[in-house]
């Protein structure tokens, strides 16, 4: 938590907006006239803000902290670690094509395990519930797989 934030006033305020700011925090979180247990701790670091950015010159240091730990932070970010991306390029279509297909698979063995008289009744609930998304499942799972196959990148 930056030292703006304590005080609650924006990072380019005015000395008269970060002034009136410590006033109004003050009456309203001082110890005496606040029962809440830790008054005193915030009030110090109230304080401790209000001294640093109410002097101009260790503003500036500290605004240059700021810039800099914000500049190492960001570039910390943009760097890929060693543990980046473990799954790879396998997103959200791709565990959607996989399930699709095992889902499909699982029904069509099903339905071939079915007695014949059971087959034969097409306007049965149980077909049309997972008939249809079945071979919807295997045709998008399969051909998922083969585009997966032909767009891979291969190395030189």
């Amino acid at each position: 938590m930056t030292l703006y934030r304590t005080l609650e006033v924006a990072e380019h305020a005015a000395p008269e907006i970060i002034r009136a700011a410590y006033r109004i925090l003050s009456a309203r979180t001082h110890p005496d006239r606040c029962g809440a247990g830790d008054a005193t701790e915030r009030m110090q670091q109230i304080n401790a803000a209000y001294a640093t950015l109410s002097d101009p010159v260790r503003r500036a240091h500290y605004d240059a902290d700021l810039r800099a730990q914000r500049a190492s932070a960001s570039a910390d970010v943009a760097r890929p670690g060693p543990t980046a991306a473990p799954m790879g390029r396998r997103g959200v279509l791709y565990i959607a094509s996989r399930t699709a297909l095992c889902c499909g698979i699982l029904f069509l063995i099903w339905r071939v395990g079915m007695p014949l008289w059971w087959r034969l009744r097409p306007h049965h609930v149980w077909v049309w519930l997972f008939g249809l998304p079945a071979y919807v499942g295997v045709l998008f799972g399969a051909s998922m797989v083969i585009l997966e196959h032909f767009t891979k990148r291969r190395s030189p």
